[in-house]
């Protein structure tokens, strides 16, 4: 996560220097504030103080320009205010997880130093901005849990430096553009809880190679998982496309991604049988495939994963008989029922 502490100074050549701008800007916000329940703004953001001992507000040790602007969890009602576009040092804006409604004002786009904007877990409404992808400093965009609609603007695609794109939790529709492998900085995908339909683009998981979480849980993407998965994507440590539409086998070549550690495949329409390869996935930890179609035994390989905690298997089409789980010392949950296997569970098979 970027940190304020880590914003850098911008050169002096930029343009509008008057640390006045900014000022004027956030008292222009503060007037959109309809409710301060905590007095964040109320009794701190005064013209009778300098701008840069505000609550929520860092400026540069140079120019005493704001860099950052951070007012997270404050409880705030209002709207974006267009005069945030005049803070054109601004770095690092954050003002999730409050009561912020509309939308995001164009005049933003004229933030062409920011590396972060956090807007999530607000009420902001309509498409995902098109000029996001026109700010090429961006390394971080939280946009997530809001009710943004429509499809992804293919000029997001354009950020090159990108690292988190956390969409989650909208309403957002359509295709996952194939365009999306061109992140190729990408360090965090979350695409969870939207209404994406259609199939997972195969690059997802061969060229990004920077990837470490993939999220795409709880949307109606359908198809089945390429079969030549892990090719590039040495880092990826956690794979989440719980509750969607998927079928086919699981990829044996999934079992590429040795440092993965979170493994939820669940509530979706996976056959086949459980990979054998499975057990190179040495540093896994949770292995949630349950109410699937998955037939067969339980692969003896499992049992070389001695840091799995939580193994799901419950409502699938699994036979054979109950192995014995007591090899697995870190092994705390273990889900079994609803299938055909036969033979007891004690719980001297796995800790509780």
């Amino acid at each position: 996560m970027f940190l304020i502490s880590n914003i850098v100074t911008i050169s002096s050549s930029t343009t509008n220097l008057n640390p006045e701008t900014d000022e004027n800007a956030l008292l222009a916000f503060k007037n959109t504030i309809t409710s301060d329940p905590n007095g964040v703004l109320s009794s701190n953001w005064s013209a009778n103080t300098p701008v840069c001992n505000w609550t929520g507000v860092s400026c540069s040790l140079q120019n005493h320009r704001v860099t950052a602007l951070n007012l997270s969890g404050y409880e705030l009602v209002g709207t974006i205010a267009p005069h945030l576009g005049n803070l054109t040092f601004l770095q690092y804006f954050d003002i999730s997880s409050n009561n912020f409604t509309g939308s995001i004002p164009s005049q933003l786009s004229k933030l062409h130093h920011l590396n972060l904007i956090n807007v999530g877990f607000n009420n902001l409404v309509g498409e995902i901005p098109s000029w996001l992808g026109a700010l090429s400093q961006l390394q971080h965009i939280h946009l997530n849990n809001n009710s943004f609609s429509g499809r992804i603007p293919l000029p997001l695609f354009n950020i090159s430096r990108l690292q988190t794109l956390d969409l989650g939790y909208n309403l957002l529709d359509g295709n996952v553009p194939e365009q999306i492998t061109d992140f190729y900085s990408l360090e965090t995908l979350t695409l969870v809880g939207n209404r994406f339909t259609g199939s997972i683009p195969s690059g997802i998981f061969n060229n990004m190679s920077s990837l470490v979480e993939i999220n795409m849980g709880y949307n109606k993407l359908s198809g089945e998982l390429p079969s030549d998965m892990c090719g590039n994507t040495p880092g990826l440590r956690r794979i989440y496309l719980t509750r969607n539409q998927l079928s086919g086998q699981i990829p044996a070549s999934m079992c590429r991604c040795r440092k993965l550690e979170h493994l939820e495949l669940l509530m979706n329409q996976f056959g086949g049988s459980i990979p054998s390869e499975i057990g190179n996935l040495t540093m896994l930890r949770i292995l949630n495939i349950n109410s699937n179609n998955l037939e067969g035994d339980i692969p003896s390989s499992i049992f070389n994963i001695s840091s799995l905690e939580l193994v799901d298997l419950f409502n699938n089409r699994l036979s054979g008989s109950i192995p014995t789980f007591n090899t697995l010392p870190n092994l705390e949950q273990l889900y079994l029922t609803r299938n055909n296997l036969t033979g007891n569970l004690t719980t001297s098979d796995y800790a509780s």
